[in-house]
């Protein structure tokens, strides 16, 4: 049965991806591993050299079996690369399926991960924390221009790292600062996908909000570091932080008391038992 539309949730995800599988007739063996959306799982156009080859010795063909489906696109990206790996792993890495590649996507695409035991601090804090309603236009006002802001620097970075002959150099002294390295590709993905429908609203803020936290913290560690690249880390702050005012809703603190009370709790709780 084939996915009949994409379409937009609640959280202004884009949903509807699926991850299916490819198993041959006569074996029922998975063979390939994909994800994808609309009539994707059956097309055999685009198809790597090692699919077409196992397809073309194939006697009695091969089916479409579907995963898991309605999924937004990074839960599908997810899931495609847990089952490659399930399934027997990817071609190029020795693996048993015609997959070239072991699925997923670039690390830098965010959600907000709440995995790390921390007596229920970070979901507690999540779950208090509020950020101002944007309709549709609004928030593509206030994400686009960060969006192009960040592609700047990051263009500017680029031509620091290009322009310094002697980077080994400094990256193997003793007195190098790895704090120096700005990062802000994934402040640059975290825009990227919420325009894109990838994520929602909430994730991006709170992403926002984590990613500002850590360049201030960078900054604040700096000792060794060019002015070029000082004037960046000024500048990018300076951008987050005039995001962050205008849709912050000005609960962190209260927030952030809410899921320490929390926390505390929880951990007498333990003590306890």
């Amino acid at each position: 049965m084939k996915q009949e539309k994409l379409y937009v949730d609640s959280n202004d995800i884009k949903r509807g991806y699926y991850v299916y599988v490819h198993r041959n007739k006569q074996t029922s063996e998975v063979f390939y591993v994909g994800k994808g959306c609309l009539s994707r799982a059956w097309d055999t156009d685009n198809r790597n050299g090692h699919w077409e080859e196992y397809v073309r010795a194939l006697t009695d063909g091969w089916y479409v079996e579907i995963i898991k489906e309605d999924l937004s696109e990074i839960e599908a990206f997810d899931l495609e690369e847990a089952c490659v790996e399930k399934y027997g792993g990817h071609k190029s890495n020795g693996g048993k399926l015609t997959n070239w590649t072991a699925g997923g996507e670039s690390p830098c695409s965010f959600k907000f991960e709440l995995s790390f035991n921390d007596f229920g601090y970070s979901k507690a804090y999540w779950d208090a924390r509020n950020f101002k309603s944007l309709n549709r236009i609004e928030l593509e006002a206030t994400v686009g221009p960060l969006l192009q802001s960040f592609i700047e620097i990051n263009d500017e970075l680029s031509k620091l790292d290009d322009g310094n002959e002697n980077a080994e150099d400094v990256q193997e002294d003793s007195d190098y600062d790895p704090q120096a390295e700005l990062s802000v590709y994934g402040i640059i993905s975290l825009a990227r996908d919420l325009i894109g429908r990838r994520i929602s609203w909430k994730d991006f803020a709170m992403n926002l909000e984590s990613e500002l936290e850590i360049i201030e913290s960078d900054f604040n560690d700096l000792e060794i570091a060019s002015e070029n690249r000082k004037l960046l880390f000024v500048k990018s702050i300076r951008l987050l932080k005039e995001v962050m005012e205008k849709i912050d809703s000005g609960n962190k603190a209260e927030a952030q008391k809410a899921a320490l009370e929390t926390a505390e709790k929880k951990q007498l709780e333990s003590k306890d038992r």
